[in-house]
């Protein structure tokens, strides 16, 4: 009987010590498991997606690829380099990633898209010099004057999460926004027969570079020239064309070098006129479309560039809904 209780004693044993390792291990896990946090990042472009004629988005204008840099405590925890996001036909205006396993701490997040034109390389070491190192100078051959381009634009966005945000499920959405500006310049024909648009003539307000990531304190540092563009637009009676260009931003210009020129039917020039917009400081500010309406008329004989009328717009943002890989 003795020999039977000895056992019993032993046998309990056994199950305590068992119950408390079990105990020690799970508690173990659970805090490994505490340490880390699955997010979604969501990217949303200000760009207007919408199928209607005044679409705000060429094809060109979407999110071809996307650079995500993740920094904690000053090191870069999360560098990838996501490319091939949509064919030469798709716009793709917003895309969603899931990141697995990131530690819970204090999170800032870098998005750069389109890294294709901006000519640095992105892969960066650790310890992390904030947007410095990102604020690459994009040079003179990319995109001033580029006409109906099929360039991919480049965009940056920023965002911060704080420690007590990194949970499993949370979103983080990041608005990146264009580095360049953009023309639409529509031509129409009031002149009374066809004409034929042999080049368009711009002042001296094209920056020769610009930046991926802009500093307000700092400034952009550039200098400006004209751009002419030879176009061979052939346009009926009482029709129009559409066209439109790319260029660096540069709010410094003086606001006498916004002009344009049109030279008509090879023989005829239109001295360039004056570009005029109401709120002067948002002339070709990244991110917005400068909208210029010429009207090509006839009075008497002479054919005159009779009206220009511009105003300033931005790329505007909508809520598309994600697409995830």
């Amino acid at each position: 009987m003795r020999k039977v209780l000895r056992y019993c004693n032993i046998a309990l044993m056994l199950v305590l010590v068992a119950g408390i390792m079990s105990s020690c291990v799970k508690d173990k896990f659970s805090a490994e498991e505490n340490r880390t946090a699955n997010i979604i990042v969501k990217l949303n472009s200000r760009a207007d997606a919408s199928a209607s004629e005044d679409d705000n988005a060429f094809d060109n204008e979407g999110i071809k690829s996307v650079r995500l840099i993740l920094v904690q405590d000053n090191k870069v925890v999360v560098n990838r380099l996501f490319e091939n996001l949509s064919d030469e036909n798709q716009k793709l205006l917003e895309k969603g990633f899931t990141i697995i396993g990131l530690s819970k701490k204090a999170t800032d997040l870098y998005a750069i898209v389109n890294e294709k034109n901006i000519g640095a390389d992105l892969s960066v070491d650790t310890p992390f010099n904030g947007e410095s190192i990102l604020n690459s100078e994009i040079g003179k051959g990319v995109f001033p004057c580029v006409c109906n381009g099929t360039e991919e634009l480049p965009m940056y966005g920023t965002s911060k999460v704080s420690e007590d945000n990194i949970i499993n499920g949370y979103n983080v959405k990041i608005e990146v926004t264009r580095a360049v500006a953009r023309i639409d310049l529509n031509i129409n024909n009031n002149t009374g027969k066809n004409i034929s648009i042999n080049s368009i003539n711009f002042g001296n307000f094209f920056a020769d570079k610009g930046y991926l990531v802009i500093s307000p304190e700092s400034g952009i540092n550039y200098n400006s020239y004209e751009c002419s563009y030879e176009s061979g637009l052939n346009i009926q009676n009482e029709d129009n064309e559409l066209i439109h260009f790319y260029l660096f931003e540069a709010t410094g210009v003086d606001y006498t070098n916004y002009t344009l020129g049109l030279r008509v039917n090879e023989e005829t020039y239109l001295e360039k006129k004056q570009i005029v917009v109401n709120e002067r400081d948002k002339l070709l500010k990244r991110n917005t479309i400068l909208k210029i309406e010429a009207t090509v008329s006839k009075i008497e004989e002479d054919i005159t560039c009779a009206t220009i009328e511009c105003s300033v717009a931005p790329w505007d943002a909508i809520d598309l809904g994600p697409t995830f890989e």
